[in-house]
This record gives structure tokens, C-alpha cells and sequence, in this order.
């Protein structure tokens, strides 16, 4: 699970690794909801997982499923 202000790495379609040459994306928020590419599916409470909103390439891309995620570092609250 990542919380707010970890660096992530996005993670291939074919799970494989990260995508070469893409920049780190920042976590913005992490809350119960459904991954976006199933939000237009009938809803479904085992859909329901951690998703993310994140900054990438300069977008704030929302309900982003953790598998798609790889943590680069941790940000520590003080």
C-alpha cells in the first residue's frame, strides 16, 4: 500500500517491469474505491480495492489499481 507523497514507478500492461523511460509518478491520495479501467463495469464490491490518484507527467491521473504501481521511495511524515 502506498500512501500520500511515495514516488511510484508505472508498471507495464503485460506486467513485466516498469515502462522504460516513463518519469515517476507521485501519490496524491489512497482511498477504498474501484480501479479505473472497471469503473464503467456494474458495480461490484469485490472490485473494491486501494486505488491512487496520482501526479504523472504533469496530469492528475485518479483511481489508478496498485498493481499498476511500483514504490521508487517512502515519504515519511515527521
Amino acid at each position: 500500500m502506498f500512501v500520500e507523497g511515495d514516488l511510484v514507478m508505472i508498471i507495464r500492461s503485460d506486467g513485466m517491469g516498469i515502462v522504460e523511460g516513463a518519469p515517476p509518478a507521485l501519490v496524491l491520495r489512497s482511498y477504498l474505491g474501484r480501479p479505473s479501467h472497471l469503473l464503467n463495469t456494474p458495480d461490484n464490491m469485490r472490485d473494491r480495492t486501494f486505488v491512487y490518484d496520482i501526479l504523472f507527467m504533469g496530469k492528475i491521473e485518479r483511481s489508478i489499481d496498485g498493481e499498476w504501481l511500483k514504490q521508487i521511495s517512502v515519504f515519511r511524515r515527521r
